[in-house]
């Protein structure tokens, strides 16, 4: 993952992830980014408060923020983070992942937009394994687990989900899933 690349990692004093999810919450997102940046919890609940700490936190330093997965399309709530975007050294970064060409345009048209593929099916098969083995030696405890999974690689409904954007999370789901069920 480029977040994690040791050039980033370089090129960043700080660097900050947040999960944004459906529950597109500004105090929230703003909290787990403060606590991202100082590995400490924030007890702070107003708004003001909440960008008054993250500013102290960014402003002197070069920083990456990924606000991950991204659903709102409301201008107004994402008005309220906007002021994140004048924070930070030169060279600071904010990286919006979402699933909507209309939210890419309220972020502003001006900002460069990616429009990514779906994944190869060995990245596909990699993903499931991932999720379906949290380790090594549980694919290895689990011999039948991986014909299983390597049939239904060879299955068109396997194929679908690789080809179809923005489908890892149901890889990922399905994977869980077989987790589960080898723990049974």
């Amino acid at each position: 993952m480029v977040y994690n690349d040791d050039e980033v990692k370089r090129c960043f004093d700080l660097r900050i992830w947040v999960y944004v999810s459906p529950d597109f919450k500004v105090k929230r997102i703003i909290k787990a980014a403060i606590e991202t940046a100082t590995g400490s919890k924030c007890d702070l609940e107003e708004l003001d408060a909440l960008q008054l700490k993250l500013w102290d936190i960014l402003h002197k330093r070069k920083f990456l923020l990924v606000l991950d997965d991204v659903w709102n399309e409301d201008e107004d709530e994402w008005d309220k983070l906007r002021p994140l975007f004048s924070y930070g050294f030169d060279g600071s970064r904010i990286l919006v992942t979402t699933r909507s060409q209309k939210m890419a345009m309220i972020i502003g048209p001006s900002n460069r937009a990616y429009h990514l593929k779906g994944l190869c099916e060995e990245d596909c098969w990699a993903l499931f394994r991932k999720r379906a083995f949290l380790d090594q030696l549980e694919e290895e405890n689990h011999p039948n687990l991986v014909v299983v999974g390597k049939i239904s690689q060879e299955m068109p409904r396997f194929t679908l989900i690789c080809k179809s954007s923005w489908r890892p999370h149901a890889l990922q789901e399905r994977g869980d899933r077989l987790a589960a069920r080898a723990k049974q």
